[in-house]
C-alpha cells in the first residue's frame, strides 16, 4: 500500500483508526473534586492512578510487568494520623487480595473481566448480593468520556454532564444522535477528532485484513494471542 511505511506518530492511520492519538478529560464532580484523565494510543502506557486527600495521598504502581507480585495493583500510602497534623508522615504498601484471585488471574485488564461477567451471571441466577453495574451507573462511567469528546471538538469548553436518572433531563437529550457514526448520527454527524475525520485509503484495511486472515490461518502473532489464548492457561 503506497505510503503504508509511516512515523511512529501516524501509527493509528496505518492501521486505519480514525481517531485522535490520545485525549485528556478534565471533570469537576459535585463535590468540587477536580479528576484528570488521560487517554489513547500512546507508547509505554502506564496504568497510575492517585488520589489526593487532607490526611495525604495513595497512588498505584505504573509499571504494567508485575515486578513485585503486584504489579499496577498494588498502591502506596502516605497519609498522616489525623487532618491538619504537622508529623512526618507514615508510608506504607498495600497489596488487595481478592476473592476468586486464582480464577481471575488469566482475564483481560488485569483480572477484572473475570469479576464483571461471574456478577452478571450470579444476578442473573438470583443472587441479590451479585455486584452488578446497571444503566445508570453504566452511563456515570460512559458519559464523561462522550462530553468530554464534545468539549474537545468545541475548543475545551466545560460541559455540564446530564443525569439521566431525572426523567426531565433524559427527555432533553433523547432524540440527540450526534457521533461519529454515519448510520446512527443522521444529520448530527461529528468528525472523529478535532483535526476532522482523516481520509484512509481502502487499501489500508485491505491490507490488515490479509494480516488478520494470515493470523487466523496460521495460529501466530500477537492478535491472535490477545484475542483466542486469553484465559487460557495451557498456552502452547
Amino acid at each position: 500500500v503506497t505510503g503504508f511505511e509511516t512515523t511512529k506518530n501516524e501509527r493509528n492511520l496505518s492501521v486505519g483508526s480514525k481517531g485522535a492519538q490520545f485525549g485528556m478529560e478534565i471533570v469537576t464532580l459535585e463535590n468540587g473534586g477536580i479528576i484528570k484523565s488521560v487517554h489513547g494510543g500512546l507508547y509505554s502506557p502506564s496504568v497510575w492512578y492517585a488520589m489526593y486527600g487532607s490526611k495525604g495521598a495513595m497512588e498505584s504502581r505504573r509499571d504494567i510487568a508485575d515486578k513485585n507480585g503486584g504489579g499496577v495493583t498494588e498502591i502506596y500510602i502516605s497519609a498522616d494520623d489525623f487532618s491538619g497534623s504537622i508529623g512526618a508522615p507514615k508510608y506504607e504498601n498495600y497489596l488487595p487480595k481478592f476473592e476468586m484471585a486464582e480464577k481471575a488471574e488469566d482475564s483481560g485488564h488485569f483480572g477484572s473481566d473475570f469479576y464483571l461477567f461471574h456478577n452478571f451471571v450470579e444476578k442473573v441466577k438470583g443472587n441479590p448480593d451479585a455486584d452488578i453495574v446497571d444503566v445508570y451507573e453504566a452511563l456515570d462511567m460512559f458519559l464523561p468520556g462522550l462530553f468530554a469528546f464534545r468539549s474537545i471538538l468545541d475548543g475545551g469548553t466545560a460541559k455540564e454532564i446530564p443525569n439521566l436518572r431525572d426523567r426531565s433531563v433524559r427527555d432533553k437529550w433523547r432524540n440527540d444522535t450526534a457521533c461519529t457514526d454515519p448510520k446512527v448520527a443522521g444529520d448530527m454527524l461529528l468528525p472523529t477528532c478535532k483535526s476532522g475525520t482523516p481520509d484512509i485509503d481502502d487499501g489500508v484495511y485491505e491490507y490488515m485484513k490479509e494480516l488478520w486472515d494470515e493470523v487466523c490461518r496460521t495460529g501466530k502473532g500477537v492478535s491472535f494471542n490477545l484475542v483466542f489464548e486469553q484465559g487460557n492457561k495451557d498456552k502452547k
